[in-house]
């Protein structure tokens, strides 16, 4: 249940927005970004369990890796908030009806 409600679905999905705001131009710098850094987290992770689930046991690795996830999860979304907040400061500003009017 945990694996689904973490949030990596929706950062997968949005990866190619998410590394074009980081900086990288064009579709092929995003998939190559995506394809590495996704990729590579999830491969260093399952061999990391792999590893550690005998010695440490599930319940510990799955609570380790909520935390992880969580922290994770809120930088992502503090980076956003962030984001918009820059966006709506930096934007200019539509004209209102008011304004046309007078």
């Amino acid at each position: 249940m945990f694996q689904q409600v973490t949030g990596i679905n929706a950062v997968i999905y949005h990866s190619d927005k998410i590394f074009s705001l980081a900086g990288f131009t064009n579709a092929a710098q995003q998939t190559h970004a995506t394809l590495l850094s996704v990729g590579l987290v999830n491969v260093l992770a399952t061999l990391i369990a792999v590893a550690w689930v005998d010695r440490f046991g599930r319940k510990p690795l799955l609570f380790a890796g909520l935390v992880g996830m969580t922290i994770g999860l809120v930088a992502i979304a503090g980076a956003f908030a962030f984001l918009e907040h820059d966006e709506q400061r930096s934007a200019p500003k539509a004209p209102t009806l008011q304004g046309d009017l007078a």
